[in-house]
This record gives structure tokens, sequence and C-alpha cells, in this order.
């Protein structure tokens, strides 16, 4: 139900033919499309929005480098479309949303074709980076608008929400100084999203409806929604109907939750493994204390961005600067043991 972008390998949701030729936006090919006309006022506020089949062409395939080099300061056509994009995220932000920042790294392998003769490296990774920044607020835009598009045609359409959080909650939290500690004890007020053939209000995304269409090579439930509006585009009889949706949504939920365990537990293993190496070195690591509220105490990993459980027999508290002592590291059988040095 999902493709899976390992540091070994990709495993396409399509055979490899769709997948990488076809169904991909490959430099000067024509490929069909769903387009999302999206009309803004001289305030850059959203006035209109039209969904129509058409055919595109790409013109230049660019990379997320060299688009935060022309948004570096922002030029050109770039930077119209660069400040349409800042406008639609404060006005998300104005509803609710809110932007929670993630550190992360991600593993690269010198050789992906041959495991047994390969080195890898962890390279931080931001979400935050302009050209990302501008392609992530105009998939949460199309996506608004796809599923505005079909509460409008009552078309049956797999919808995602989020409750807002509990004021109780986000006030027990502000004490928390700012950084890692706060940062995780944000995002644990955070309700489950949920999937469902309801509209409601998405409270992170600061929107009032979401559906996801924007993806139907990697993710089926993607698929499943732009199967809905071209269908209804082309005024033929609609594939799906409420109950064949939540079918579709039930069918799903096991496969992707299990995609999800998989992809976070493949990168856990070669985090292991760069910490077993600090570990063969005699090497510490830094750590922020992230819970202090259960038996073991949960930090969160400087150089790799993980959290993991410590236990200390001096007490500590949240917003705590550690450094530990990496006393075991084995990616195999999944152990990471730790012990407090200093503070």
């Amino acid at each position: 139900a999902t493709s899976m972008y390992f540091p070994e390998r990709i495993v396409h949701m399509f055979p490899e033919l769709i997948a990488e030729n076809f169904g991909s936006l490959l430099q000067g090919e024509i490929r069909p499309a769903v387009s999302c006309f999206v009309e803004f006022d001289k305030n850059r506020e959203i006035v209109g929005h039209r969904i129509l089949l058409s055919n595109i062409r790409v013109q230049k395939k660019m990379s997320y480098e060299e688009v935060d080099a022309l948004l570096d300061p922002p030029v050109g056509d770039f930077a119209e479309l660069f400040q349409l994009s800042q406008s639609y995220s404060e006005r998300r932000l104005e509803m609710g949303g809110m932007k929670i920042p993630k550190r992360q790294v991600r593993v690269v392998l010198t050789n992906r074709g041959d495991l047994s003769n390969t080195t890898f490296r962890l390279e931080p990774y931001s979400e935050s980076t302009p050209a990302r920044d501008l392609v992530s607020e105009m998939m949460i835009l199309a996506n608004e608008m796809f599923a505005t598009f079909a509460v409008e045609n009552n078309i049956p359409f797999i919808f995602r929400s989020q409750p807002p959080q509990d004021s109780e909650s986000v006030h027990a939290i502000q004490k928390i100084p700012p950084g890692p500690a706060y940062e995780a004890a944000l995002r644990s007020t955070l309700k489950r999203s949920v999937t469902s053939t309801s509209p409601s209000l998405h409270a992170t995304l600061g929107v009032e409806r979401y559906g996801q269409v924007t993806s139907p090579v990697r993710r089926y439930l993607d698929l499943v929604n732009q199967r809905q509006i071209v269908s209804f585009l082309r005024h033929q009889t609609l594939p799906y109907t409420h109950e064949t949706l939540d079918f579709a949504i039930q069918d799903t939920s096991e496969a992707l939750q299990k995609a999800r365990v998989l992809d976070r537990e493949t990168h856990r293993f070669w985090v292991l493994h760069y910490l077993a190496a600090k570990a063969s070195r005699r090497e510490t690591i830094e750590a922020t204390v992230t819970r202090d509220d259960g038996p073991q105490y949960q930090v969160e990993l400087e150089e790799v961005f993980i959290p993991t459980l410590l236990r200390s027999s001096a007490p500590l508290k949240r917003g705590d600067q550690l450094v530990l002592a990496i006393q075991s590291a084995d990616p195999r059988y999944d152990i990471l043991r730790l012990a407090v040095k200093g503070k």
C-alpha cells in the first residue's frame, strides 16, 4: 500500500516501469495529470480554485539544492511562488496549525548493490529548507483544495483529520525549556490523526478539510482518491462508495503500520551501527532528557537524533543536557546501553 525508501534500496508500490518511467515526471516527457489551479487576490488570499484533467511537460527537473539557490534571495517566478507559499503557511498557523522542528539524519550507503562491501555515513537532514518548505506548502494547499472539491461535489473521498490539542496538556508543558525536550513534549500533546470518509478539521495543519491525492504513485490511498476525482471529471461512475472506501482504509491500515515500523527499525539499525563504532573508540555522545515521568528517563541523542531510554541513579529533569558513555550498541539484536558520564 506504499512505496518504501530504505538506505539499501527502494521498494516501489508499482512495478518499476511505472514508478520510474510512465508514472514519473521525466524531464521533457508529456504526462497526463490532475491539475489544481488556485486563484489568489492581490493580498495573496485564496479566492477560487479549479480541478482539471491536463497534460503537462516538465521543462526542467531541478534538485532541492538548485531551488534553494534560487530562493537565496528569491528571484524570478520562484520569488512569487515562494511568497504565496509563505502567505499560505501564515494562514494555516493563524488557523491553529503548527510547525514543530524535527532534527533528523539520513543514512547514505556507498554501495547499495553490495552490502557486504559498503560503508555508510549519516547526513543531517532538514525539512525546513526554503525549497522543501515551498514543496510542502504547495502539497498541503493542493490536498486541501482536492478535499474541498470532493465536499463541494459530494464525491466519496478519504479524508485525513486531527482533533485539536487539549488546552490543559499544552499549558502543562510551558515551563519546559526550549529545544528537544519542549519539542518532544509538544509532539506528545498532539491527538492521533484520523483517516475516514468524513471531512473534519486537521488541527496540526490548520486546514478545515484535508485529503491526500498528491502521491498516487507511492501511496495507495492517494491513488484511490485520485481515481474518484478523475472519474468525476470524466463524468464516469465513481469506482468507490463510502462503504468501499471504508474497506480500503481498513484493508491497508495494518500494511501501512508495518511499513512505518519497518522504516523506523531499518533506520535504527544503521544508527546503532554508527553508535557501535563510537563505542569501540570509547567516544561519548551528548543527549537531552525529554521525559522524566516513567521508571526510566527518555533522552534524545545528539548526532543521530533518536529517542532512547536511560537509567540513572541520580534524579534528572526534562531539558537536562547530559554526556553519555556508550556501554554497548548491537544493531543485530537492537541493543543500546548508555550511562550518564556527566552534565
